[in-house]
């Protein structure tokens, strides 16, 4: 992801539709797992709210 965007800003190539769709996928799986750790180890910090 990091070598696209990079080109994208230095370049101006536009990125897919499917890479932003795998980056947002796997966004919301790294959420995941923070909120669930968080939520483990430290569930003063975790809110109800998702």
């Amino acid at each position: 992801m990091r070598k696209q965007r990079n080109i994208n800003d230095y370049e101006g190539d536009p990125i897919s539709d499917q890479a932003v769709i795998e980056c947002i996928k796997q966004a919301e799986q790294l959420y995941q797992v923070v909120y669930s750790w968080i939520a483990d180890n430290r569930p003063d910090l975790a809110s109800n709210e998702k």
